[in-house]
């Protein structure tokens, strides 16, 4: 349980049981799957230029840039991507002959200490890592290789169904977390400052007997603000020097790039200053609702039609939507809106 020098909460995302990519896209760019059409991906039709990122960000201050993936390039057609959004070099699962695996993944454990010597072989003091791990990656069924560490058999019954997939998925989450705590152990020794960002893409997909036990009867359906539920996974920044404690209770992915600059004192390009506009009336904006400061559902966002109206009833979310389009679309792209950094940086 990490408390001190941490920023915690709930990310809010819009895919669910798979679409990594897609939550990849909103927290490195800062643009909305909310804007887009419904059951799309960027990474597979829109991204086909240079485009803001948090990695293109730190890369004009200076910064080294790598990435990490441990599996195979042309998932979600990252090898095309990333060198769009300044990730590169990326090293994947083919840099690396002797791969431990759970279930078929490369393991936490590993991934961590390899992004770690990742991090050591680079030459500059300022670094940013992005790192997509694979050990809790889906299907969830028992394997030789995975001895789960508790049964749920005694909740079948309730459930209406059988609940080994939860069994396999809390196990490898377990392990997760060993994997993490030794990495901050690690970074809390360091005399440089680090800040680590740890979130979950999605959901997994349990099965219909663990989203009753999980969710309820209600929330196990398909309506309104009880559906956004299935589409929250945790968030962490965690820093090996004094940042105030704080707690998030809603926060979708788009709005992740905003508060790792804000929390690291960062400079703000004059599109996530927009961002952060909005954060404050609308802190959760993603393909299947907005909730608004209040926490109030405003709309399903899924809905063309339904999506024009509620931006014109909105002003600030109707810029932020003619940004991402000229950011994404527009082939006269406004590049200072995503690239000009304030000279004076503020205090940290």
């Amino acid at each position: 349980s990490l408390h001190k020098n941490t920023v915690r909460g709930n990310l809010y995302v819009s895919v669910r049981g798979g679409g990594t990519c897609n939550t990849e896209f909103e927290s490195l760019t800062g643009n909305s799957m909310a804007f887009l059409p419904a059951n799309t991906y960027p990474y597979e039709g829109y991204l086909n230029r240079d485009t803001f990122s948090l990695a293109s960000y730190f890369k004009d201050k200076g910064y080294e840039i790598a990435s990490l993936h441990l599996s195979e390039k042309k998932n979600w057609n990252r090898q095309t991507v990333y060198p769009y959004l300044s990730l590169e070099p990326f090293f994947s699962i083919r840099d690396y002959p002797r791969v431990p695996t759970l279930r078929g993944y490369a393991t936490d454990a590993f991934d961590l200490e390899t992004l770690q010597k990742v991090e050591e072989k680079m030459s500059g003091r300022k670094k940013f890592l992005f790192n997509v791990t694979m050990q809790n990656h889906g299907g969830y069924a028992p394997t030789n290789d995975l001895t789960p560490t508790f049964s749920m058999k005694k909740y079948e019954k309730e459930a209406g169904g059988d609940l080994n997939p939860l069994e396999v998925y809390d196990t490898v989450v377990r392990l997760s977390d060993d994997a993490i705590k030794k990495l901050i152990n690690t970074y809390q020794k360091d005399p440089e400052p680090v800040m680590i960002i740890i979130y979950g893409d999605h959901q997994p997909a349990l099965g219909d007997a663990a989203d009753k036990l999980l969710f309820g009867e209600e929330q196990a359906g398909e309506g309104g603000k009880e559906k956004l539920a299935k589409y929250k996974t945790p968030f962490i920044i965690w820093t090996n020097y004094e940042t105030p404690e704080k707690r998030i209770d809603a926060l979708s992915a788009n709005y992740l790039s905003y508060l790792i600059l804000k929390t690291a004192g960062e400079p703000l390009t004059p599109y996530e200053a927009l961002i952060g506009r909005c954060y404050e009336e609308y802190p959760v904006i993603s393909a299947y609702g907005i909730l608004d400061k209040d926490g109030k559902y405003v709309e399903n966002m899924a809905d063309m039609e339904n999506k024009d109206a509620i931006l014109q009833k909105n002003e600030i979310l109707l810029d932020y939507a003619y940004a991402q389009y000229n950011n994404l679309f527009d082939k006269n792209r406004v590049d200072k809106l995503f690239t000009q950094i304030p000279k004076e940086e503020p205090e940290k």
